[in-house]
């Protein structure tokens, strides 16, 4: 059933200003034409159906705070009153900070007390300090050098010990070279005399052979003579007997007989003659000279090579490079053994040129470390930190008698004024926050069922005449104990209006998929013929226009005909105006 919409409330001084009159349930007011009316409009578009019935509700704040002074204090000042929107950080109300300061001035004191000891420590540490900074720079330096100086040192050493090996190890393998060259030539010579000692002994042997075969042909030869002359001899003795016979019994000396025997007898002298004269020649043969001659040639020429001393140069050379080739080993045992030595000698005195380099480093950075961690000037900074901290603790104290708000929102009590103490006990200013905007409504528990989270609703705010489109945030799950009604919060997005907390709301779920024209049930007017009318702006005129409404509910009609898409609906001051009238529009 339409509800008749009766706009007529108007306070008494704004009639006697402006001039109206009340005609009657559903009339208009009249108004001067010396006045321009100020009207509020809203665009019309598409909006989701209303389904079902409508839930009653309230705008509620997201949250309440209630606030208090972080210290005991007498207020100076209050800076808000109950209504005022607020943002967060924004000032609410002040202390006194006459004592705070009081205190603070004195802890400055102190601390410039304590600044001023520990500046007198600092420099005369600063001066210890910087002196143990020097010579701990210095024993770094010198712990570096000997470092250094050791490792060059050291590679010197083993420099001047690889170079001495080298040359020992060449001498060794030079002396090792000659006694080679000397044993082959020892092996030579001794091959060579060999062999000449055995030619010359078969020369020797072939001499002697020779010189035998000489001896015994000369043996032979002289027996042969010798018996050749005993022949001759008794020949001769023959032939001399025959001849004095012959001499005997010839009458003369031509006797043939004596001729004969002289004959044979000198025949047989003649070859006496030549058997002793072959007797001497074979006595006096040079074959067996010549022979006896090379024998003692070729048994001069064994002595020779026996008592050659080719193989005893070689053997002495032998024994020489032997000797090289000893001391040579000997020499390098011995350099080896120095070079060690050396080299042994050098890294000890790097090792500990570096040790106590290293003590005195240590021993420096202990003298430095201690004089960073003197007690005196712990003290002292401990003071002055303690007295900055108490300075910094009144500061902090004094800028929370500033009491500012935690959030933005709007002061809904302010429960103490300048002069009255406060303090963390008890907060003394409430306040709202509208961030996200929420309307609280009441579901019956018959259609509670029906209502999920995430689903869109409706809510449709008569104070400002607005619609707002929203969603089911929150459902609580515990019903009322008076009405047994299921709180549901709906977050709604923000609008043209402002909304307070406790403002009216009537909330109802829409047909999703179903659209059409709806507005708010307050801009609709019954005219005296029945028939309903709304009010449009056009070029700053208003203009009536009768419209048709279907779906209903106590905040919202469903528009069927007379509205269009993008018309500028007048949703307040509808009641004051009459067509054609030229209007103010304040949104």
């Amino acid at each position: 059933m339409l509800k008749l919409k009766i706009k007529g409330a108007i306070a008494v001084g704004i009639i006697a200003l402006m001039g109206f009159n009340l005609t009657g349930c559903g009339a208009k007011a009249v108004v001067t034409t010396q006045q321009q009316l100020t009207v509020k409009t809203v665009k019309v578009s598409l909006a989701d159906l209303p389904s079902g019935e409508g839930y009653l509700g309230s705008i509620t704040s997201y949250v309440q705070s209630i606030v208090a002074s972080p210290l005991s204090g007498i207020l100076t000042s209050v800076n808000v009153r109950v209504g005022d929107k607020i943002q967060s950080g924004q000032s609410l109300a002040s202390l006194n900070t006459d004592l705070l300061q009081a205190q603070k001035n004195q802890a400055a004191a102190n601390a410039r007390i304590a600044v001023s000891q520990q500046g007198a420590t600092s420099e005369s540490t600063n001066n210890s300090l910087s002196q143990a900074q020097a010579a701990l720079e210095s024993a770094e330096t010198n712990l570096a050098n000997a470092q250094t100086g050791a490792i060059s040192s050291v590679d010197a050493n083993q420099t001047a010990l690889a170079t001495q090996e080298s040359q020992v190890t060449s001498a060794v393998a030079s002396a090792q070279k000659a006694l080679v060259t000397a044993q082959a030539q020892l092996q030579n010579a001794t091959v060579n005399s060999q062999n000449d000692i055995t030619q010359k002994q078969s020369a020797l042997t072939s001499a002697q052979a020779n010189l035998t075969a000489a001896q015994q042909q000369q043996a032979a030869a002289i027996a042969s003579d010798q018996d050749n002359a005993s022949k001759a001899q008794e020949a001769l003795d023959t032939a001399k007997t025959q001849l004095e016979i012959a001499k005997q019994s010839s009458y003369s000396s031509s006797a043939p007989a004596l001729l004969q025997a002289q004959s044979s007898y000198d025949q047989a002298s003649i070859a006496y003659q030549g058997v002793l004269s072959k007797l001497k020649i074979d006595q006096a043969s040079g074959a067996v000279a010549t022979a006896q001659a090379a024998y003692d040639a070729a048994q001069s020429a064994l002595q020779a090579s026996q008592s050659s001393q080719t193989v005893v140069t070689a053997q002495a050379q032998v024994a020489q490079a032997q000797q090289a080739l000893d001391a040579a080993r000997t020499n390098q045992t011995s350099v080896s053994n120095q070079a060690q030595s050396s080299l042994s000698a050098t890294q000890t005195t790097g090792t500990n040129g570096v040790a106590a380099a290293k003590a005195a480093l240590q021993q420096a950075q202990v003298n430095y470390e201690s004089l960073l961690n003197n007690p005196e000037l712990k003290v002292n900074d401990a003071q002055m930190q303690a007295a900055q901290a108490g300075v910094q603790v009144i500061d902090a104290q004094i800028n929370q008698s500033q009491i500012n708000s935690p959030l933005g929102g709007y002061v809904v009590a302010v429960n103490a004024q300048p002069g009255q103490a406060v303090g963390p006990q008890g907060g003394f200013i409430t306040i709202a926050s509208m961030d996200p905007l929420i309307a609280s409504v009441d579901i019956p528990e018959t259609s509670i069922s029906s209502v999920k989270l995430g689903m869109p609703m409706e809510v449709s705010v008569p104070a400002v005449t607005e619609i707002y489109q929203g969603v089911v945030s929150a459902i609580h799950p515990q019903p009322d104990e008076t009405n047994k009604k299921y709180s549901i919060e709906i977050t709604l997005p923000k609008g043209q209006a402002t909304l307070l907390p406790s403002m009216r709301v009537e909330a109802h779920a829409v047909a999703q998929g179903k659209q059409g024209i709806v507005i708010p049930s307050d801009s609709v007017l019954t005219m005296q013929s029945g028939a309903l009318s709304v009010f449009v702006l056009k070029d700053g005129i208003a203009h009536s226009v009768t419209v048709k409404v279907g779906t209903m509910t106590d905040s919202v009609y469903e528009i069927t005909s007379g509205l269009s898409v993008g018309d500028q609906l007048i949703v307040k001051g509808q009641n004051l105006v009459s067509e054609g009238d030229q209007v103010k529009v304040v949104n």
